[in-house]
């Protein structure tokens, strides 16, 4: 039996149009066609297919686009554009039929719409897979399918196109044989990445039993990412009646493609010495399994190059140790001359009639060459004239590159006449205006000999007190002079005259003492007024107790006076009272609120800190003086004082049932009555009973022709214990009553700050 598809006569969409060939074959479940499962070719695009009485069958459709009349720009043009996809879908069958494509779209080529290409069908094509249901009888029916595209205006173009199915019936019977398999070999593909390499394959199956061939299915598929290395593919295939044959094969991914080095540009640089550093960035490399890998350069970025061409070669090697590379050159100039360095222009002083010996140094320095020599037009060490002389010197270095260079050499005669002048020498004077001195100078030239000298002041003039400079020259006949200077020194001895203050007395600042400033003067019958110098100086710390001042005054001439006088320092400051704590200044407190005690500090400017006490504390309702005080080690007694004050607690009360403010309360005698009552502290509420300091009854006298304003008929009786409700937000004493009627008796709450609550009873 054999199985076959018949693909015919292709059928036109309109002008824009697709072409569908319909073919197919049974896929018969679990039984097998009598009469066999050929497919019969048909016309016009037509399908034919053998059912199974008992189940559905599956056939295969395949659809192309297919160039169809005159291309042009309009907008309702029905020839599909260059380059553009077409899509399919299923739109309708009858008899009970459907059809799914797994993929829906036509990529036309780009010369789609040239000339020539008149029914031309397109290169790719779509597989639908039709499922018709059990039949008990031959028929016919359609499938149509949808197309959608666009034409050269931008356009839509779309239509539809039905394939004819007919199909015969033949009984099946019972297949239990599993399909063949047939595989392919090992398959060895390349690497496209680092994932590997997508690998395609045929893997079919054939079934002697069968009216179609089983489809194949294989782990992994077909077209999957077979990583580096050997993987082995799984194959299964099954028939309709469930029988299921396997096998497999191996596919291996290698590497074996080196990686594409980037190419570089030639570069070129002038010398910068024997060896020039040049650097790049390297090129990169690119492997479709590694990515990119490492590149190195030999020699490497950073080398130095000698002048001329270099090659280098960069290469990269993959993880597989495939290596690739390329290569580039550097080219090292060198049209640099020579540095040369000769002398500032030079100027000399003449040594004779001749002029004068004149040494000086040259150099040259070549970046590639080093150290070249320089020829010059005079040599170092050579006479030279009196006046300019031009000094030309050159360098050239191997590649004759060369450099030039000149300086001047001035030879001048500038040495001043040599001054001889006597010692200095010092003088008494003989009055306010100093005193009179004689001397002699003189004056000798190398080159016009012996010059007469002049002298300012001159011998013979009166010299004022203290030291005078003479200074004395002479000039030569080239116009230099030379001076040279000596000092007469009018002296006085007369010492200077002190004045100095009478005793001082002062008031120590701290334990040191205290700074104590005077004024000292001196007066000189020469110099007038002269700088006075007293020890301990004025602005001194001096420490409490007395002390001798010298003060003494050096006129120019070194004579010097002295006088003295005696500073006294004492203590009469009292210590200054800080306070610590306590009740503030004028506090106002709510009793059970007072700051504990204060306490105080002292400190005195000589005796440092002192002891110091505070008395006056209290925390009873009522005003409050705290007194500090301090005494300090000379005597002095500070003091300071606070005053504060203690509000007592404010009470509420008594509530209902009993009634306050001289009311006689009407109660049997032996009953309990509560007495409700608040404690506030400032606009603190108490809760504790031991804000209560005690509960008191005292019998009294009965008011005669007092009214009874309130009869109490309170009949509870309990315990007596205080105690705060906390719901209703009070205080609750029972009082339970004395059994005395007739009596009355004054019932009083005190708190703990002395506050009280009394109501008034009558018993009956």
């Amino acid at each position: 039996m054999t199985r076959t598809r018949a693909l015919k006569n292709m059928v036109a969409f309109g002008v824009a149009c697709l072409l569908v060939a319909g073919g197919g074959s049974a896929a018969f479940a679990d039984q097998l066609a009598i009469d066999g499962d050929g497919v019969t070719p048909v016309e016009a695009g037509a399908a034919s297919v053998a059912a199974c009485t008992d189940g559905p069958v599956e056939f295969t459709v395949l659809i192309a686009a297919r160039r169809n009349g005159n291309p042009n720009t309009n907008t309702n043009n029905g020839v599909f554009a260059n380059g553009s996809e077409v899509t399919v879908g299923f739109s309708s069958a009858t008899a009970g039929m459907t059809a799914a494509l797994a993929d829906t779209t036509i990529q036309l080529n780009s010369t789609w719409q040239a000339a020539g290409t008149q029914n031309n069908l397109s290169s790719e094509t779509l597989a639908a897979v039709v499922t018709l249901p059990a039949k008990a009888a031959g028929g016919s029916g359609t499938v149509t399918f949808s197309y959608t595209g666009v034409n050269a205006g931008g356009g839509s173009v779309s239509g539809t196109n039905a394939v004819p199915v007919t199909w015969t019936t033949s009984p099946c019977i019972t297949d239990a044989t599993a399909p063949e398999l047939h595989l392919p070999a090992t398959i060895t593909a390349e690497a496209i990445s680092a994932a590997g390499a997508v690998v395609t394959y045929e893997a079919t199956a054939t079934d002697g039993t069968a009216p179609a061939a089983p489809a194949v299915t294989c782990l992994p598929a077909s077209g999957s990412v077979f990583p580096l290395g050997t993987t082995t593919v799984a194959c299964t295939a099954t028939d309709d009646a469930g029988n299921t044959g396997t096998g497999s094969f191996e596919v291996q991914v290698e590497d074996t493609t080196a990686p594409a080095v980037g190419s570089m540009t030639d570069i070129g640089f002038e010398a910068s010495g024997p060896q020039t550093i040049v650097t790049w960035t390297d090129p990169v490399a690119t492997d479709a399994v590694s990515g990119s890998p490492v590149v190195s350069c030999t020699p490497p970025s950073g080398t130095g190059f000698v002048v001329g061409e270099t090659a280098v070669t960069c290469s990269a090697t993959d993880a597989a140790g495939n290596t690739g590379s390329s290569s580039f050159t550097v080219t090292i100039s060198d049209t640099g001359a020579p540095t040369l360095v000769v002398p500032d222009d030079i100027t000399v002083e003449a040594t004779g009639p001749s002029g004068a010996a004149v040494a000086f140094a040259t150099s040259a320095f070549d970046l590639v060459d080093g150290d070249v020599a320089v020829e010059c037009t005079h040599q170092s060490g050579d006479v030279f004239p009196l006046g300019d002389s031009t000094v030309e010197c050159s360098a050239s270095d191997s590649r004759s590159n060369t450099a030039n260079e000149s300086f001047v050499v001035t030879v001048e005669d500038t040495t001043a006449p040599d001054v001889t002048v006597p010692a200095s020498f010092v003088v008494e004077a003989t009055g306010p205006a100093g005193a009179s001195a004689e001397f002699a100078a003189t004056a000798h030239d190398l080159v016009d000999g012996d010059l007469a000298a002049t002298c300012v002041p001159a011998s013979g003039s009166t010299f004022a007190l203290g030291a005078s400079i003479v200074t004395c020259s002479a000039t030569d006949a080239a116009g230099n002079e030379g001076s040279s200077g000596f000092t007469v020194t009018v002296v006085d001895t007369t010492p200077p005259t002190v004045e100095v203050p009478a005793s001082i007395t002062a008031e120590a600042t701290s334990s040191a003492g205290a700074a104590v400033s005077y004024a000292a003067t001196a007066t000189d019958l020469v110099d007038g007024p002269v700088d006075v110098t007293c020890v301990p100086a004025s602005g001194s710390t001096f420490a409490l107790g007395s002390h001798q001042v010298d003060c003494t005054a050096t006129d120019a001439a070194g004579n010097e006076g002295a006088e003295s006088f005696v500073v006294s320092v004492v203590d009469t400051t009292a210590p200054a009272i800080t306070w610590v704590g306590g009740p503030a200044a004028g506090g106002s407190y709510v009793f059970g609120s007072v700051p504990a005690a204060a306490t105080c500090t002292a400190v005195d400017i000589v005796s440092g800190v002192v002891p110091c006490d505070v008395t006056g504390y209290g925390t009873t309702v009522g005003s409050h003086s705290l007194m500090a005080t301090a005494v300090d080690a000379a005597g002095n007694t500070a003091t300071d004082s606070r005053s504060y004050s203690v509000s007592a607690w404010t009470l509420r009360g008594f509530y209902q049932p009993v009634d306050m403010n001289g009311v006689w309360n009407s109660v049997k005698g032996g009953s309990t009555v509560p007495l409700k009552f608040e404690v506030f502290a400032g606009s603190t509420e108490l809760t504790g009973t031991s804000a209560v300091l005690s509960f008191t009854q005292k019998e009294v006298s009965c008011q005669s022709g007092s009214t009874v304003t309130d009869v109490i008929e309170v009949t509870s009786t309990g315990g007596t214990t205080l105690r705060y409700d906390a719901t209703g937000g009070q205080f609750i004493q029972n009082w339970q009553t004395p059994k005395k009627a007739g009596a009355c008796y004054v019932v009083t709450m005190t708190t703990q700050d002395g506050s009280k609550l009394s109501a008034s009873f009558k018993l009956k």
